[in-house]
């Protein structure tokens, strides 16, 4: 997986995946410290900003 400018830092923001860890894909999501999930499960439930998504995803990786 990848996307423009991931070697530079740059962020992917993907959803739908809602906090199921179990899924075979999440260990590889996972690998990715800048890939984001945007779903309302991590995210209190409203939208958030970058910074906070990136708090909420930083937070939700740690508590696995």
């Amino acid at each position: 997986m990848t996307w423009n400018g991931a070697a530079k830092g740059s962020y992917i923001v993907y959803g739908h995946i809602h906090n199921n860890t179990d899924a075979d894909y999440f260990p590889f999501l996972k690998s990715f410290p800048n890939a984001l999930n945007a779903g309302v499960d991590i995210n209190d439930f409203r939208p958030v900003m970058l910074n906070e998504m990136i708090k909420n995803n930083q937070k939700f990786q740690k508590n696995l």
